[in-house]
């Protein structure tokens, strides 16, 4: 998680692609295991939503 973490606050990638697949990596991890990712929930910028 930390090493995942650190390419995203470094955000130095040959291309854009490999950032938005850390990026999406870390979301998904998210909603399966939260306590992981929590002291990194700053990098997904998610913010709650209403579905209905």
């Amino acid at each position: 998680m930390a090493e995942l973490a650190d390419r995203l606050e470094v955000d130095d990638y040959a291309d854009p692609f490999e950032g938005l697949n850390d990026w999406h990596l870390l979301r998904s991890l998210a909603f399966q295991r939260p306590e992981l990712v929590e002291p990194y929930l700053h990098l997904l910028d998610m913010e709650a939503y209403d579905e209905a």
